[in-house]
């Protein structure tokens, strides 16, 4: 919406509305995936860092990519952002079939994850 709709103001202020709570929303979700899927108060420090830093490099890169000779539409920057958004969904579902094929493993004994005895990945 905030992207493609270039003739209705009202309609592309509510995608960037519909696009903030998407954000928002990330933060916690990511956080307690991470700290759900690693042992450790060490590894579960430096992941956070990473996270909340990545997400502070994700707004300087933002502020870069959104140039003024690009306006209205933005079009470079709306490209970027989406394919970084699909580079995501992408990751989280690799993700997925990693933990889920380490999970099966640990429950037929062949391996222990993460050095725990029961642990097991949250998909």
């Amino acid at each position: 919406m905030t992207g493609f709709i270039r003739s209705n103001p009202a309609a592309r202020y509510a995608g960037v509305f519909l696009g903030v709570c998407g954000c928002n929303s990330n933060v916690p979700t990511l956080l307690s995936y991470m700290h759900n899927n690693i042992v450790g108060q060490t590894k579960r420090s430096v992941a956070s860092v990473l996270i909340i830093g990545g997400g502070a490099i994700g707004g300087i890169i933002a502020s870069n990519i959104f140039r003024q000779a690009d306006a209205p539409e933005y079009a470079p920057a709306m490209i970027a952002a989406i394919l970084m958004q699909a580079v995501t969904v992408l990751h989280v579902g690799k993700k997925f079939f990693v933990y889920g094929r380490a999970n099966r493993k640990a429950d037929r004994g062949i391996i222990l994850l993460e050095g725990q005895r029961g642990f097991r990945h949250t998909l």
